[in-house]
């Protein structure tokens, strides 16, 4: 899938097939038309569902505004599909991209009750978190949707399953409780 570039005019801001587009009141003929195509407006939402943008937002932003020009142009069926993309985009601003911001966010999301019988469970017997916690973490780090960004982090050169990714954060989440329960605590 090519990765397109985010594009900012004096003015509009659109993000289609890596290109900018001059847009103006009243648009050279087939102008819009030539740069509203619904695949180049889905690559470009699930480039940032998947986590690679450098600038996530603004490029959520000027695909959104991409797509509310080229609405009307679009068949009702893309633009099912590419509504159902964009909401999957708007969500995956909240996913943690690393391992390491996955384990903060799992513990500052637990109770301290919570934590203490994580850090209480026998490294072998984690498994049993899988379908519990484990589908939590799948659901709401975007796992099952597309967030390539956290799976890359976790996974270099191969393909990791979501249910592996979840046990490798609580397996991680688990072993940084094993080792704040190690450290005493200051006063």
């Amino acid at each position: 899938m090519r990765r397109p570039g985010f594009c900012a005019l004096t003015g509009v801001l659109l993000a289609l097939s890596g290109q900018c587009v001059a847009q103006t009141d009243t648009p050279a003929a087939g102008t819009l038309e030539s740069s509203c195509s619904a695949i180049d407006i889905l690559e470009n939402y699930q480039n940032v569902v998947m986590g690679y943008e450098e600038y996530p937002r603004q490029q959520l932003e000027a695909v959104t505004v991409s797509y509310k020009k080229c609405k009307s142009l679009l068949t009702t069926k893309d633009r099912s599909e590419i509504e159902r993309i964009a909401v999957i985009a708007e969500d995956s601003m909240t996913w943690p991209r690393n391992v390491d911001k996955a384990v903060k966010r799992l513990l500052e999301t637990l109770s301290a009750e919570e934590r203490e019988k994580i850090r209480g469970i026998p490294e072998d017997d984690l498994a049993g978190l899988h379908f519990g916690l484990g589908l939590w973490i799948r659901n709401e780090f975007g796992l099952w949707r597309g967030n390539r960004a956290l799976s890359d982090s976790m996974c270099k050169e191969i393909y990791c399953h979501p249910d592996d990714l979840s046990g490798r954060i609580i397996r991680a989440a688990w072993y940084q409780l094993q080792q704040q329960s190690a450290t005493p605590e200051v006063p």
